[in-house]
């Protein structure tokens, strides 16, 4: 099923709703133009010879596997990201972070997601080199649910 995936894309989105974490959930998943898709989580892995696009061009409903970072509260800030890098074989490493706090500092953030795809190295006494890393944080209002997510998408 999923060897024809070949290509990988990073989304990032933010939901508020009034009425359920869910439909805050399903907000953030739409805002970062994959609400529309069956999403299917695996591990953090990129398959060597994988390239990274900005398309999303799956049929409504496809099944898609995803690294996802969510973070879902009722109050503060809410903040997710994703860090990947390659080692020198081409490999991937993907490492997703979330919080719901107040007061996030992004730079803190970022840094803390960098150390986690590092740390994937050093567990495998490797180097990865050239971390990216795409994050978001949003306030959330009295009264609302918030959802915050950043998702590396595989594509056909």
């Amino acid at each position: 099923m999923f060897h024809e995936f070949n290509r990988f894309t990073i989304r990032k989105g933010i939901g508020k709703n009034d009425v359920s974490a869910l439909n805050s959930i399903d907000s953030a998943l739409s805002d970062a133009g994959v609400g529309d898709y069956n999403l299917i989580r695996v591990s953090s892995l990129i398959p060597k010879g994988m390239t990274k696009t900005d398309d999303i061009d799956a049929e409504f409903g496809s099944f898609l596997p995803c690294v996802l970072a969510e973070a879902v509260g009722a109050r503060y800030e809410v903040a997710a990201g994703i860090g990947y890098g390659f080692d020198s074989r081409g490999r991937g490493y993907v490492a997703e972070h979330s919080i719901c706090s107040d007061g996030i500092d992004m730079e803190s953030f970022d840094a803390d997601l960098k150390e986690k795809v590092v740390e994937m190295g050093r567990i495998r006494e490797i180097d990865i080199e050239d971390i990216k890393i795409d994050s978001v944080k949003t306030d959330i209002d009295e009264g609302e649910f918030g959802c915050a997510i950043a998702i590396l998408v595989y594509l056909p």
